[in-house]
């Protein structure tokens, strides 16, 4: 029923038009980067560190993952 409104509203083309998608722009610029290295660096934790940046923790998370961040190591 849906596919046939949008037939009768938009005609046959509406069918492969592009649909919208949801695209923001990068979260992690490099001032952004190096601010959340040195937070890192000083021994908070990625969710603290995604806290003061007001960056989801699964997004610090993935740059981790993906080598743009570093974890750095407890001090003993």
């Amino acid at each position: 029923m849906r596919s046939l409104r949008q037939l009768r509203e938009k005609g046959a083309d509406s069918f492969f038009e592009p649909r919208p998608t949801r695209k923001g722009g990068p979260l992690f610029t490099l001032e952004v980067l190096q601010q959340a290295q040195e937070y890192l660096d000083q021994g908070m934790t990625p969710n603290d560190a995604a806290k003061e940046l007001g960056i989801r923790a699964d997004t610090f998370r993935k740059a981790i993952s993906d080598g743009r961040l570093k974890k750095s190591l407890p001090y003993q």
